[in-house]
This record gives structure tokens, sequence and C-alpha cells, in this order.
């Protein structure tokens, strides 16, 4: 008797030693994990931030190479210092100021670097008479762009006007001789406060030393960096995220690793308990102790909301606890306790994967990690994460497959948050990108343009009354004319001033302005575009972003049918009682299901590699709910139909 009971409690030592042990590992693996999750979560933020400072950078270099491109050509074109040759330098400098912005001032110096002409003088009269070459940094630029017969960048410098910024050289010529230099002059605080991403901080260093600096210091250890060089000028750019960028990110690699892990080892914790329990104690307080440590770890996979499942395959039964009838929104009742009616609530839009999912686990291709959607019984969607392991046996064959789901709607959108911001990063970078080039076209257009002009009308004043000469010069100026119109009109579709946003605009207006710009490529791609007569009407909105809109449908359209014998593009507009649409029509005889559910996702594309983004009609689509309509898609008399919809005028 004695010696039953001794060995019985050597048996209850064992097992309360047994249990320590398992929690101990359980401690252990749970802080390797969330150390580990920490790093990952780290690693996924550092490669998102050097994507984003890569794309800064390409940026950057764009803005600064037009910038020294641009005057590069003015420098081209000059002669001889003169009271005429500063009338086309004035009017150059203007041109230059108004379609780079950011610029202080342009100057012109002589021979000897004395600055002789600034535009405009308001503001920068401190810099009036002053010799560059007297200071090394400004000396140093000049002697390097008479090398290089091109501009060249200084290294940043204390400007006169105040302020740090840098210069641009570039050496003038008459009769291969040297007469002077012109000079742009920028101060790098309002030239990066315009172009750069509000939120990230940033550290710039031009040649090494610094030019601009937001950084707080705060996430050092998440800064990633970028450099390139151009124009003798070495930039490089450092990117920190702002705390909110942080908190995004954490927020979206968060929990489910760590709850997911957690929940296993306790549930391997909780069984090897009660094993232990139930057979080395038989006493009714300690049944009673080990049903209250099962409620409670009932309580925590609630309170986490994960639901635990197990599939019998042999006989296909389903096995839910009471956490996944609350996830899936259903009753114990409406539910078949079969694969099929799992399958059934899923998303259409998810079945397939999620099925092919669970077979790839089961064929042994791979662990089984998943997302997917389903259907609740109000019709909305709602996105569940999934694990699960097969168990087999000796022969490989499963069995019993088993796991946890949990709610994953809040990641999934917060995804989609993040997806949202990247593509309004990229395209503003994109839109500076072609702003700044169209303002370089602009610019050099424009002044060939205002000479071919006037010498046409003074050939025609001159000729007198020839017939033919005159409908000749007429014809030169009306194509003058709108050669003029269409970069007004790309400047008009790339610049934004503080006074734009959305307002009362003309349907037809925006139609004309975009055919303007897209005409050149129907032409070339032999396919015509029909714009249909309506009853002009206004709507309220901004008027870039539909034109945008507009061009990629027409851009699309012209894209898919440029190989049709019977190629058409039809533009009508329409209004219905607080609605009104803009319709783009084509030839295409529509677009099939598949394709059909992800035309507006994010980098779908049907286009050849390296022929399209896939970001045109998500974008589109954004824009159009920013405005407060919509885009969609219609088959419309059997034709491929996109709709614009936006609000009528108030």
């Amino acid at each position: 008797m004695l010696g039953s009971e001794l060995e019985k409690d050597q048996s209850v030592k064992r097992s309360i030693l047994l249990s320590i042990g398992f929690l101990a590992l359980l401690l252990i693996f749970t802080f390797l994990f969330y150390k580990d999750y920490k790093n990952e979560t780290n690693q996924q933020l550092r490669i998102a931030l050097k994507a984003q400072s890569e794309r800064e950078v390409k940026l950057i270099k764009q803005i600064f190479k037009e910038r020294v491109l641009a005057l590069d050509r003015m420098a081209n074109r000059f002669t001889l210092p003169s009271d005429s040759e500063y009338k086309k330098w004035k009017e150059d400098s203007d041109h230059y100021l108004e379609n780079f912005k950011g610029t202080l001032a342009i100057e012109w110096a002589d021979e000897n670097t004395k600055v002789t002409w600034i535009n405009p003088l308001k503001g920068n009269e401190a810099a009036i008479n002053l010799i560059l070459n007297k200071e090394t940094n400004r000396k140093e630029a000049i002697e390097r762009s008479l090398r290089n017969r091109r501009g060249v960048y200084t290294n940043p410098i204390e400007l006169k006007q105040g302020g740090i910024g840098i210069l641009s050289v570039h050496p003038t010529y008459f009769d291969k001789k040297n007469n002077g230099f012109i000079i742009g002059v920028y101060r790098l605080d309002s030239l990066f406060e315009s172009i750069l991403d509000n939120h990230y901080e940033y550290k710039i260093k031009i040649n090494e030393k610094l030019a601009y600096d937001t950084s707080s210091g705060n996430y050092n250890s998440l800064a990633a960096s970028s450099e390139f060089s151009y124009a003798n000028a070495k930039f490089i750019l450092e990117l920190t995220p702002k705390e909110r960028i942080v908190n995004n990110y954490q927020s979206l690699f968060q929990s489910s690793n760590t709850l997911i892990l957690l929940v296993v080892f306790l549930l391997i914790n909780f069984v090897t308990v009660s094993i232990i329990g139930f057979q080395y104690f038989s006493s009714k307080s300690q049944r009673h102790e080990i049903k209250k440590k099962q409620e409670e770890l009932n309580f925590i996979l609630e309170s986490m909301s994960l639901g635990i499942w197990i599939w019998y395959l042999k006989d296909n039964i389903l096995h839910w606890d009471e956490s996944m009838y609350k996830l899936y929104g259903l009753n114990e009742e409406d539910f078949g306790g079969h694969y099929e009616a799992w399958e059934s609530s899923l998303h259409p839009e998810y079945k397939e994967k999620a099925s092919q999912e669970v077979q790839d686990a089961l064929d042994g291709k791979k662990e089984f990690n998943t997302t997917f959607a389903i259907t609740q019984k109000d019709g909305t969607k709602k996105y569940i994460g999934s694990r699960g392991d097969v168990k087999r046996d000796e022969k490989g064959n499963p069995l019993i497959m088993f796991g946890i789901n949990w709610d994953k709607t809040e990641e999934v959108e917060l995804h989609k948050m993040l997806d949202e911001e990247r593509l309004t990063s990229i395209q503003s970078s994109k839109l500076a990108t072609l702003g700044e080039m169209a303002a370089g076209v602009a610019h050099e257009i424009n002044n060939p343009l205002a000479i071919i002009s006037a010498s046409s009308l003074m050939t025609k004043r001159s000729l007198g009354n020839d017939e033919l000469i005159v409908k000749n010069q007429d014809t030169i100026l009306e194509t003058v004319e709108r050669v003029s119109k269409i970069i007004r009109t790309l400047m008009k579709f790339t610049r934004r001033t503080e006074d734009e946003g959305k307002k009362s605009c003309k349907v037809s207006v925006i139609i004309d302005d975009s055919l303007e710009l897209i005409n050149a490529k129907s032409k070339a791609d032999y396919v015509p575009i029909e714009k249909t007569d309506f009853e002009d009407f206004r709507v309220f909105c901004d008027e870039i972003q539909i034109s945008q809109i507009l061009v990629n449908l027409i851009g699309n359209a012209v894209d898919a049918n440029k190989d049709k014998d019977d190629a058409f593009i039809k533009v009508e507009a329409e209004k219905n009682q607080n609605i009104g649409k803009i319709i783009v029509q084509d030839s295409g005889s529509g677009i099939d299901s598949e394709t059909l559910e992800k035309i507006f996702n994010p980098f779908f594309t049907t286009k050849d590699i390296g022929v399209g983004t896939g970001l045109g009609l998500s974008i589109s689509k954004k824009l159009a709910e920013q405005n407060g309509g919509n885009l969609y898609y219609e088959l419309k008399d059997g034709k491929t139909t996109f709709v614009i919809e936006l609000p009528l005028e108030a």
C-alpha cells in the first residue's frame, strides 16, 4: 500500500515536471518566434523603402536632367550679348521659369564670370555684378563646364540671395570662342519640397555634401538609400519612413503568425497536460481543475477569433468548433458538416484557388497556408486566413486534415490601402516626370513656332495679293496654331496650379482636349475616332483628371483595335437626371468574363510584356470615384464600351 502511494507520488512529480518543461519550451519558442517576426517585419519594411527610394531617385534624376538639358539648349542658341540677344534670352528664361517650377533665377555671366543679367531681378539683386570664379565651388564648376562644353552642377553653396542652393553652369560660345555662361539658380529646400513625397523623411547629399535634411532620427535603422550621378554631380538620397508608414507596415505584418504559433503551442501544452492529468490524477478536484484549464483555453481561442477545424477524409466529415461557426456567420444546423459545404461558402472569385490549395496540401506539394474570401448571408465578402496540416498513414496516404481559420479582412483592407498609396505615389511620379518632359518640349518648340509664325506673316504682307502664296501662308499659320494648341493642351494636362481642382466643366471641352492629345496615335495606327453630336452640358469635376481617364480609355481602344480592318472608336456623351456620361465604344466584341473580373485590378494587363503596366484602368477608376463618379464596362450593341459617370453641375 505504502509502495503504491509512493509510486503514485513519484508519477505526480514526473507529470508536474513534464508540464513545467512543456511550459518552459512554450515560452522559449514564443520568444524566439516573436523575435523572428519583428526581424521579418523590419525586413519587409526595408524592402518596401528601398523600392520607394529608387522611385524617388528616378524622379529626381529626371527632374535635374531635364533642367540641365533645357539650359544647354538655351546656351546653344546664345550668340553675342546685345539688346536683341537680351530680349531673346529674357523670353527664353521666362519660358524656363514658367515651365520648371522651383527655379529661383536664370542668370547670364560674361566671359569674366561677372553676373550681368538676372531674371527675375526682384529678390535676386544681391547676385548682380557677382564675380563667380572668386568662390571655389563656383570656379570649379565653371572650369568643368568649359572642359565638358556642357552644363554641370556645383556643390551645395550659400546663395547670395540667401539659403542653401546649387547652380547649373552652361558655357555659351560664338565662333567657337567662349563668351559667357548661362546660370540656373536653385534653392534646394523649396525645390525638393515641391517634388518629394511627404510620407517620408529625407537626407540628400550632393557630391558628399549635405544638401537637404528633414530626418528626425526616429527610424534611422530602417533607412534606405539610392544614388545616381549626372552633370558631374553625385546625388545620394537616404529615405526614412515617418511614423504613419511604420505603423501601417507593422499593422500589416502583425498578429497572425504570432497568434497561430501561440495557439499551436497552447494546444500542444494543453493536450499534454490533459493526458498526463487524466492518466495520473483521478480525484474529483483534479479533474475539475483540468476542466477549468480547458475552459480557459477555449476562452483564449474565442477571444482571438480563431476557429479550429478537422476534416476526416475517409468519411468526408468536416468538424468545426464554435468559433468557426461564428467566423462564417452560420448556425450548426445550416452547415452540412462535409467538405462540399465549406466549398459552397467560398466567394466565386476564390473557389478555384482555395480548392486547389487544399488539393496541393493533400498531394504533399506544399503546406496549407492561404487566404480566401467567403460570401456571408448578407452577401458581403469576408476574408479568411487559413493554415493547416495533413495527418498521413504509414504509406503516406492522407487520413486527416486539420487547422485553424481567422478573420483576415482588416489585414487585406490595409493591404489595399497601401497598394492605393503606392499607386498614387507611382502616378504622381509619372505625371511629375511627364510634366518636366512636356515643359522641356514646349520650351524648345514654342520659340521656333513664334519665329515661323512671325516670318509667315511678314512674307504674306510683303508678297502682296498672290492668291496661291496667301493660301499657303494661311495654311502655315493654321498649322502653327494647331501645334501651339497641342502644346498648350499637353502642358495643361501635365501641370497643376493651386487654383485647379473640381469645378464646373464643359463636357465638350474635356473631350476635345483629350482628342487633341490622342489623335496622333490613332492616325498612326489607322484607327479612326468619331465624336458624335450631342447637346453640351456641364459636369462638376477635375477637368485634368477626367481628361487623363479619357486619354487612357481611347489609348487602350487604339491598342486593342489597330490590327483590325473595320476598326473604329466612337466617343459620345449624354446626361440622365443628375448624372453625366462620357462613353467610349470601339469595334471590339466585348471582354470575356474571366478577364472582366480583373480589368480594374492593379497591375493586371492583357497587353504584351513591356507594353502596358496594368495601372491605367485601376488608376482611372480611382480618379472617377474621387470625382464623385464611376468608371465601368458594359457590352453595348455587341461592342466593347466603357462609361465615365460624373455628377452634373449643381
